[in-house]
């Protein structure tokens, strides 16, 4: 659920209104500077998180993205924590489009970068490895997502300020077990499997992310 879906109708228009001043000073940058200026990746990757996150466009946000990854390559490296932000963001894209092998790829590479950046442990790290174990399970490919979800509920448990944004109890389990009725849901809703093997996996998870032996 994007930020649009929960605002009422104020909040909608300066939503709509937010549009328009992002494009422009991005575009001014550009003229400005030209495109290999970081401040113009960091334009685009606020354009595309705009549109995935607050208008929910996925499909709006994905050229954007793709073109702040290249120029925060080009200009930081491959290793850069601001590199790590991109790639959490088309990660989520690509989940939302129920691209996952993509997402894995995006989300691997996220973790790979804040591990090496951060120390063990990291609010930052934590979240890459939520939609690593997204982007496994939703592939059917639960006994992958266990230690990735093991590690995640670890961090939370050694740092209680850490939860998951959409879990009130800071666990990652409810959000992840909602996350799999609802991609059921709507397999079935296409002729797909509905509940079957992808369904049982998420129960699978659900039960690892509460089990006392885990602990």
């Amino acid at each position: 659920m994007c930020l649009r879906d929960q605002a009422d109708d104020g909040d909608i228009k300066m939503l709509d209104e937010a549009e328009a001043p992002l494009v422009k000073a991005l575009d001014l940058v550009r003229k400005l500077r030209g495109d290999e200026f970081l401040d113009v990746a960091t334009g685009l990757n606020n354009l595309g998180s705009f549109y995935l996150l607050y208008k929910g466009d996925p499909e709006k946000a994905e050229q954007p993205l793709l073109e702040a990854l290249a120029t925060k390559r080009r200009i930081l490296g491959d290793q850069h924590y601001s590199v790590a932000v991109t790639l959490q963001f088309l990660a989520e894209l690509c989940c939302a489009q129920e691209r996952y092998a993509e997402a894995e790829q995006y989300a691997r590479e996220a973790v790979d970068i804040r591990r090496q950046v951060f120390p063990e442990g990291h609010p930052q790290i934590t979240e890459s490895l939520d939609w690593l174990a997204i982007a496994l399970i939703a592939q059917e490919r639960s006994e992958d997502a266990e230690p990735v979800l093991r590690e995640a509920k670890q961090n939370r448990e050694q740092d209680p300020g850490q939860s998951l944004d959409l879990a009130p109890d800071g666990l990652a389990a409810g959000f992840l077990l909602g996350f799999f009725f609802l991609l059921c849901r709507n397999r079935a809703v296409r002729g797909g499997d509905g509940l079957g093997t992808l369904g049982q996996s998420g129960l699978h998870l659900a039960r690892v992310e509460n089990d006392e032996g885990l602990r």
